[in-house]
Order: C-alpha cells, then structure tokens, then sequence
C-alpha cells in the first residue's frame, strides 16, 4: 500500500500560481514530498511582486499566529537552503534630536543626539535579500527547471505545463 502511494504522489501533476515565497516555498515542500511534476504560472519572474519587493525584514513577535508561522518556515528555509541570505539583526527604532540612545546604540550613531529603543533582538528579527529565499529553493529543487516566456515562469523538469 504504501508503495503504491509513494508512487501516486510521484505522478501527481501540481500547478502553483504564483512565484513568490508562498508559490516557492509549497513547489520545495511538494518536491521534498515526492511529487515530480510541479509546475509555477508566474507572469513576470520569480519573486517579481510583493515578495521581491519587500523590505527584506521579518519579525516573530510583531503579528498573530501567521506572522509566527512565517517567521519559523523562513528561518527553517534560511537553515536548509544554501544562498537565502537569511540574516538575525538586532533592530532598533532611532530618532534624531533626542537626548542619546545609550546602550542601545552604537557610539558613532549615539553621539549624533539620536534617540532609541531596542524593537527586536536577534531571536526576533531577521533581514532577508529580496527574492534570495524563493531562488534558492527552487534552484534546489532540481526537478524545477526555469522555462521562458510569459505564464510559465517554472515547469516541471519534464516540460509539462
């Protein structure tokens, strides 16, 4: 039985629409699963939209469940994926004519009269390279090929559409 459903999960045909960290991450995920026929409808380019677009910054503790689901699958991306540029930063909300951060900031900024507050530490706050994360798991994936052309932004090793 469960040979016949490793093999069911192999021929499946799976079409994402999207190649942003969602439509990236569900192509990585399903190929780890065993699934061989993956197929990413992505007008433009991977990570082309508000994925590649972002600021490049995610916090664990700034949002509900989502925002911690979120944060936890990119930093298990960033561990397992070679080239994310996954990246734990100290964050820091700075304003400039206070009375000196002290601690907080670091001297050359301190004795400019700015004024801060520590955000998130690095166990809570990360930067991320605009599009890195999704390139790279799809560049893992080896049975995700790049295909040109518009409306087909991945296909399936096989060429399948």
């Amino acid at each position: 039985m469960a040979a016949a459903a490793t093999a069911a999960v192999a021929e499946m045909r799976v079409v994402i629409c999207g190649g942003g960290i969602i439509g990236a991450a569900c192509a990585y995920y399903l190929s780890r699963a065993g699934v061989t026929h993956i197929t990413i409808v992505e007008r433009a380019s991977i990570a082309c939209h508000a994925s590649g677009k972002a600021g490049g910054f995610l916090a664990r503790d700034w949002g509900g469940t989502f925002a911690l689901q979120s944060f936890d699958l990119h930093a298990e991306l960033g561990r397992v994926l070679e080239g994310t540029d996954y990246r734990p930063v100290e964050t820091l909300s700075v304003s400039m004519g206070g009375s000196g951060g002290g601690s907080v900031l670091p001297a050359w900024a301190d004795r400019c009269g700015a004024a801060a507050s520590r955000l998130g530490t690095t166990a809570t706050t990360v930067s991320l390279a605009r599009g890195r994360t999704e390139e790279a798991a799809l560049r893992t994936d080896k049975q995700i090929d790049e295909e040109s052309g518009r409306g087909g932004g991945r296909a399936g090793a096989d060429g399948d559409n």
